[in-house]
């Protein structure tokens, strides 16, 4: 258990576009998270997603997991190679 306070994993989460600034207040907010990788997916048939990397441990993890959870929902989408992707949308 002390070790979830210190080990950093890499974290993504999908979203929309309109909902990108959401994400990035609550991860800086609640993790105190600084450096983000973001970009656009570019999958043609959800021109709108958008990524969001970041590095937090679990302890930080479920501190943004439980404030998200309270504006939005996740659905887990599982691409045909098998990497499961986390996708937000806000309510």
């Amino acid at each position: 258990i002390f070790m979830m306070f210190f080990i950093k994993r890499r974290r993504e989460f999908i979203v929309e576009e309109k909902d990108v600034t959401t994400i990035l207040s609550v991860v800086g907010h609640e993790a105190n998270v600084i450096n983000y990788n973001i970009g656009r997916c570019g999958w043609q048939d959800h021109p709108n997603k958008w990524f969001i990397s970041f590095y937090a441990s679990d302890r930080k993890y479920g501190k943004i997991m439980r404030c998200l959870t309270e504006i939005g929902e996740f659905k887990v989408n599982t691409r045909p190679n098998g990497q499961v992707d986390l996708w937000f949308e806000e309510n």
